[in-house]
């Protein structure tokens, strides 16, 4: 049985995309640099490192926490109902896992970035 609910593509796609929202967010953290803006303006990277920490756990973990919270997963030819009661209770847990780690790394990675602008 494979503990995931996507599909090898999907958890390709969510790295690929996750490595451009970190491109996306280090761009920011230029941009803000370059105009002088305020160490609080830099709070609004929170936003584009949620999102690239959301697709790198939800291929990390091969989970999507929006399937796991319907209780699907994605075959490849699209979604089908995940069966077992088990595997859709481990589904769930590893979305709520990938969404507290998601807020966990966006929110320290903004607060560093915010530290380290005050700081110089």
């Amino acid at each position: 049985m494979q503990l995931s609910n996507i599909d090898h593509e999907g958890v390709e796609r969510r790295l690929r995309n996750s490595a451009f929202m970190f491109g996306v967010t280090l761009t920011g953290v230029v941009a803000l640099r370059l105009s002088g803006a305020p160490p609080w303006a830099y709070a609004v990277l929170v936003f584009p490192f949620w999102l690239s920490s959301y697709l790198v756990f939800q291929g990390l973990f091969k989970t999507c926490t929006i399937m796991a919270k319907r209780g699907v997963r994605d075959v490849g030819d699209g979604q089908e109902k995940i069966a077992s009661p088990a595997f859709s209770a481990l589904m769930r847990l590893r979305g709520r896992r990938v969404w507290w780690l998601t807020w966990a790394t966006a929110i320290l990675a903004t607060a560093g970035v915010v530290a380290a602008v005050a700081i110089s």
